[in-house]
């Protein structure tokens, strides 16, 4: 089943790992993965597909899983969705629009690496979304704190230009609180 881009944010609901619906399924290669995937999503390509399927191997068979890639012209989301149901899932679905359409209309959640990268060139910004407690005991150097909390009173504290890179954080895959700043820095324009 094709499943659309208001399908697919409904079912990552706040974006963090454990408020999803459904399980999202990256097919692109690893490095694309890295530099900006739908929030919330696995790795698991066709090329090291059984290593990569070790991520689900305690799923539920029944437990949706919605798969992309690179686009409509993009073939390895069919090829992965078809390998999830020779592995037994009953229930998975694939978003053809896949990541191109979703960078468009909402924020990428990118890896440790790429934020790294991004870190050592000095070319985001970067944004504690945690309490400013916790912001005080440790944070990464240079970043600055505007909890989700407090982000409508701080919200001027952006820059100015729109197309700046800004890298949110919190606690984790499990914390929403970095996904509620991306979702209004991304709806503020």
């Amino acid at each position: 089943q094709e499943v659309d881009f208001d399908y697919v944010k409904k079912a990552i609901g706040v974006g963090n790992r454990g408020s999803v619906e459904a399980i999202l399924i990256d097919a692109r290669p690893e490095a694309k993965y890295q530099r900006g995937t739908i929030p919330s999503s696995l790795n698991i390509n066709d090329t090291n597909f059984q290593e990569d399927y070790k991520q689900l191997s305690s799923i539920d068979k029944n437990k949706e899983l919605i798969v992309f890639c690179g686009g409509y012209s993009c073939a390895k989301s069919p090829i992965v969705a078809d390998l999830l149901m020779k592995k037994g899932h009953k229930n998975v679905k694939v978003y053809s629009a896949g990541e191109p359409q979703w960078a468009k209309k909402s924020y990428l959640e990118i890896d440790t690496i790429v934020a790294k990268v991004y870190f050592e060139n000095n070319s985001a910004l970067f944004v504690d979304a945690r309490p400013h407690a916790k912001f005080l005991q440790e944070s990464i150097v240079g970043s600055i704190s505007i909890p989700d909390t407090n982000l409508d009173k701080l919200i001027g504290r952006f820059p100015i230009d729109k197309d700046e890179k800004v890298v949110v954080f919190c606690a984790g895959y499990d914390c929403e609180k970095s996904h509620i700043v991306a979702k209004k820095l991304y709806e503020t324009g």
